[in-house]
């Protein structure tokens, strides 16, 4: 789904996930943190979420990934490297960016001045995530 004019599309194994678009993960997901600030991070909606869990989720919203929370802890937050000593930049490139945390590879890739943004990551149950989120794109976008 899109609103206004950003908007996103979310991936499990290849398989469209419409319900993980526009929307909370505190909605969507029933999740909830003992962590005060990753309470905060799921009450929020975003374009695009990956995961179905505080163990591999990353949260999107217009062209910036906000959050990755790993085994319940934020270890990435808008643009920001956390949990410093155990989430490393293993690549970082003019318009990519790969972080590994506890064996877990995130790739996030920008994308030219469309505003648009691609995260992947496989979960600890060996699915594969994938999002695409950016300007004028996304499930329902239609041209006004």
């Amino acid at each position: 789904m899109a609103y206004s004019n950003w908007g996103g599309k979310v991936f499990l194994n290849n398989k469209p996930m419409h319900t993980f678009c526009d929307e909370s993960p505190l909605d969507l997901l029933d999740l909830s943190s003992s962590n005060h600030r990753i309470n905060l991070i799921l009450n929020r909606t975003y374009h695009c979420i990956l995961g179905n869990s505080l163990n591999t989720l990353a949260l999107i919203y217009k062209s910036t990934v906000a959050a990755i929370i790993v085994n319940g802890s934020l270890i990435y937050e808008y643009d920001k490297v956390c949990g410093i000593g155990q989430t490393k930049v293993t690549k970082k490139g003019n318009r990519s960016l790969q972080l590994l945390h506890k064996n877990k590879k995130f790739i996030i890739k920008k994308y030219g001045n469309r505003k648009k943004i691609s995260v992947e990551f496989s979960d600890f149950e060996g699915a594969n995530w994938i999002a695409v989120c950016g300007l004028e794109f996304g499930e329902g976008y239609e041209k006004w």
